[in-house]
């Protein structure tokens, strides 16, 4: 079950910036396609905005509260509880593929 979660906060993480912050319209697609046998393969596709989530720095957590910078920390923790996290630009499209080994 706690694997069955990781996965699934990991997927909700990055679909949700996809629909914050990808399209300038209202609207937009992603397509998301998985793979499973010993590992889980999810791939995560959109035409949005280009842009890497895994060229940021990783949030400072020891610095107080009040001075950390605001975001980064669902990529962090998606890069945390996935084995792999891969990004590409590719046809005009975003890609961003996580891995989860389940054995």
């Amino acid at each position: 079950m706690d694997l069955q979660n990781n996965i699934n906060l990991a997927i909700e993480e990055i679909f949700t910036n996809i629909a914050e912050y990808a399209y300038e319209s209202a609207t937009g697609n992603a397509i998301i396609s998985i793979s499973a046998g010993e590992q889980t393969i999810i791939k995560i596709e959109d035409t949005g905005k280009p842009y890497n989530p895994l060229e940021h720095d990783d949030p400072n957590l020891d610095a107080p509260l009040l001075e950390r910078e605001i975001g980064g920390l669902g990529i962090f923790l998606t890069k945390k509880l996935m084995d792999n996290v891969e990004y590409m630009h590719i046809e005009n499209k975003n890609v961003i593929t996580v891995t989860k080994r389940i054995r």
